[in-house]
């Protein structure tokens, strides 16, 4: 395995994603984060140029009005999520996408994202689980989708749901998505479970940020459900790597 070991944490909602193409009535909102010049712990390879990448499919085939942080303080992302709190409508479908270092407290039992100036042996500036869940559940928007890269991202998973098949979606694909579309959702989609996961990989990227940008590029359908790219994601890391 090259490269730093990242942490991981992501939600990933049932929201739809769309191509510019397809007529859709809602704000589609991105913020992307993407840290790995620390200041005070071992800094990473991959994080940031899988960030831009992300955030250049999204605007480019998807037409998401993007924010990219790179190497971001503790408060520059707090207070992107309480800016959306303050701004975004239920007419509003959010994204959240994480690259960077991730950690996993087992005395306490609550999973972390490091920020740039996030230290290990001081949780000051550390982001919780429950920072970031409750902030989402703040927000008006419909949908929001947070996929997160970083080492032990699935133990983030609580109060929100993960992406799963829904029956009906293949032998009723119209009908599925649009009650998808109508039901508001919050979702996790994680780089790995509780466990490290890889900061290396093929073209630049880490070994998920490679397959989600792959997923992103090659969905052949106009509009899709979050589980269908979970699925696509999924087969290609737990096929290419340790982690699952």
């Amino acid at each position: 395995m090259q490269g730093m070991l990242r942490a991981g944490l992501g939600l990933l909602c049932g929201m739809l994603l769309a191509q510019p193409s397809a007529p859709r009535l809602e704000k589609k909102i991105a913020l992307v984060i993407g840290n790995d010049a620390y200041l005070y712990v071992t800094p990473l390879k991959t994080a940031a140029n899988d960030a831009r990448a992300v955030q250049s499919v999204l605007r480019a085939r998807y037409g998401f009005e993007t924010t990219l942080l790179l190497n971001a303080t503790r408060s520059q992302i707090v207070s992107a999520l309480n800016g959306y709190r303050r701004d975004l409508t239920a007419d509003s479908s959010l994204l959240i996408y994480y690259a960077g270092h991730g950690f996993n407290d087992k005395a306490v039992d609550k999973a972390y994202w490091w920020p740039v100036d996030a230290r290990d042996n001081d949780n000051t500036n550390w982001i919780s689980a429950d920072d970031i869940t409750t902030n989402i559940k703040g927000i008006a928007s419909r949908h929001v989708l947070i996929v997160s890269d970083s080492c032990y991202s699935g133990t983030l998973s609580r109060g929100v749901a993960v992406p799963q098949n829904l029956n009906g979606l293949n032998s009723d694909r119209g009908r599925t998505l649009i009650r998808l579309e109508q039901k508001p959702s919050r979702e996790l989609m994680a780089s790995g479970g509780n466990e490290p996961v890889s900061d290396g990989g093929a073209g630049g990227h880490s070994v998920f940020a490679g397959a989600f940008l792959r997923a992103l590029e090659s969905m052949p359908a106009t509009q899709f459900a979050a589980h269908e790219l979970f699925d696509e994601v999924l087969t290609s890391v737990a096929g290419n790597s340790a982690q699952v």
